[in-house]
């Protein structure tokens, strides 16, 4: 299930909702130009950082962020028994945004309860940036949860001075769909309607994704006519696939 849901939230996304991927899943470009794909280990390698138990540890308070959401990977991977604790340890001093969502996430990997507790208090904080919320979001919804988020992300696309942040919160909205309540799927419908006359783009062609991944049976009846209207093209072979998938 879980690798369905990944599918669905970065298709959604078009390759901007997901800013980083998660635990086994996640690699690094192997050089400028290449898109041969490495593992975290081989990436931490290249940089110079042993793979042995004391030198991840101390990856973990490495200066580079990204080092250290690598390093918390494949000590999860690895079965380290003490691996719970080590990246709760990190997590606690961690400032960076996207390695405290990644951290928190590969706790919840590990069935820790502060990996959830932690993406929950940053899905659901109003002060925070767009982009960090829908990153937690995106972390809990690939490990099967999420519903927490729901009534943040409405508000949030609901407020006409975070409209800018849209297409980076409603991809979201599909696999979310139907963990929500009656209400809020009334209101995630609307949000998703209201945007599939935004003014940007890619904001209109994730709209029209999301609205066609919730299920809602007059969805195609809504995307049609977004379609009549629509003068991009590339929106409107979006429109079109998401009528045919």
């Amino acid at each position: 299930m879980r690798s369905g849901i990944s599918a669905i939230l970065v298709g959604t996304a078009i390759g901007v909702f997901a800013t980083y991927a998660i635990a086994q899943s996640t690699t690094a470009s192997k050089g400028e130009g290449s898109r041969s794909p490495i593992t975290f280990t081989e990436s931490l390698q290249a940089r110079g950082i042993g793979l042995s138990h004391a030198s991840l540890v101390a990856a973990l308070q490495n200066g580079d962020p990204q080092i250290r959401i690598e390093a918390a990977s494949v000590i999860a991977q690895n079965h380290d028994p003490d691996a719970a604790s080590l990246i709760e340890s990190a997590l606690a001093s961690e400032s960076n945004p996207k390695a405290t969502v990644f951290l928190a996430s590969t706790l919840m990997g590990l069935d820790d309860a502060t990996g959830v507790r932690r993406l929950t208090e940053i899905c659901t904080d109003a002060a925070l940036p767009s982009q960090t919320v829908a990153d937690a979001t995106f972390h809990l919804v690939f490990r099967g949860s999420g519903a927490q988020c729901i009534d943040g992300l409405i508000k949030r696309l609901q407020d006409p001075n975070k409209l800018d942040s849209a297409m980076q919160l409603i991809p979201s909205l599909g696999p979310l769909y139907k963990k929500a309540s009656q209400a809020q799927q009334t209101e995630m419908l609307a949000a998703l309607q209201s945007h599939l006359n935004d003014k940007e783009p890619i904001t209109r062609m994730v709209a029209s994704r999301a609205l066609a991944q919730t299920g809602f049976p007059n969805s195609a009846d809504i995307i049609k006519i977004a379609l009549q209207r629509e003068a991009d093209p590339t929106v409107r072979a979006g429109m079109q696939s998401d009528l045919t998938a």
